[in-house]
């Protein structure tokens, strides 16, 4: 991307390659690695969210066990981490919009906590959503990656594409 290798296409390419046992060659044909700052804040933060919300369907009654809940504490940690990370980063519209949808996902894993909602809903709709069985959540978070893709590769193409 931008002439860049995407580190996570690249090991899926050495993947579907395998079984070679010498790689020393292989990443001479390879570009340089593009950097994914934005990207691996946002599949940090949308992972540890769909942690919550997996945990909160595996609970009992809305309480959590002990050890679910340190699971669950490190995935808020995780997600906490990642949007200040994300802070930094930008204040355009691709950046924007990729925090509003972060935030709305924790707004529905919020409601799973308050029991607004089915405790597990959001990572229920995501795993059915991925056999292609229920809500588009999984094809969210492919296009939520790719355009964040876009814009570590560089941010003004992508602020094009996603406006024009």
């Amino acid at each position: 991307m931008g002439g860049k290798t995407v580190t996570r296409y690249a090991k899926k390419l050495i993947e579907q390659l395998w079984p070679v046992t010498d790689f020393g060659g292989f990443a001479a044909l390879l570009p340089d690695h593009l950097e994914e700052r934005l990207t691996t804040q946002v599949e940090a933060a949308h992972s540890a969210l769909l942690m919550c919300s997996a945990l909160l369907g595996l609970s009992e009654a809305g309480t959590i066990d002990s050890r679910l809940a340190a699971v669950a504490e490190q995935a808020q940690g995780t997600y906490n981490d990642a949007i200040d990370e994300m802070s930094g980063l930008g204040d355009d519209e691709v950046f924007l919009e990729l925090c509003e949808w972060l935030f709305g996902i924790a707004e529905r894993v919020a409601d799973e906590l308050s029991g607004e909602v089915e405790p597990g809903k959001f990572a229920a709709d995501f795993f059915r959503g991925a056999f292609g069985d229920g809500p588009e959540e999984s094809n969210a978070l492919d296009g939520a990656l790719l355009l964040s893709l876009q814009w570590d590769s560089d941010p003004k193409v992508a602020i094009a594409e996603f406006t024009g």
